[in-house]
C-alpha cells in the first residue's frame, strides 16, 4: 500500500532553508546528493512509513537525510504522511522540537 506524502509549511521552509546552507558552503555536486538523496527517503515513507523509528515524541518518526540533517514526519489515518521539518543533526538535542 503507498501512503499519500504531504509537506508541512515548515517542512517546505526548512527544506529550503537546508538546501541554501548546503549550496553556500558546499558545491552544486553535494546540493543535487542531497535532494535526491531526500527524494528517495521520501519515497520509502511512502512505501512503509514505519521503516524509520519514531524520535522522543511517540507519534513523529525520524528519517535520517545525511550525517547532518534529519527528516520529521507523522503518520496520520487515511493512508497519509505529513513532512513536518528538516532538522540539523548538529544542534543541540534539547532545541529539537522532535
Amino acid at each position: 500500500m503507498t501512503y499519500r506524502v504531504e509537506w508541512s509549511k515548515e517542512a517546505e521552509h526548512t527544506f529550503i532553508q537546508t538546501v541554501t546552507q548546503i549550496s553556500e558552503k558546499w558545491t552544486e555536486k553535494e546540493v543535487e546528493h542531497f535532494i535526491v538523496r531526500t527524494e528517495k527517503v521520501i519515497e520509502f515513507i511512502g512505501q512503509n512509513p514505519t521503516l524509520y523509528p519514531y524520535s522522543k515524541i511517540g507519534f513523529v518518526h525520524r528519517a535520517v537525510i545525511s550525517k547532518q540533517t534529519s527528516l520529521y514526519y507523522h503518520v496520520t489515518t487515511g493512508n497519509k504522511v505529513i513532512l513536518l521539518s528538516f532538522e540539523d543533526n548538529r544542534q543541540n538535542p534539547s532545541k529539537l522540537k522532535y
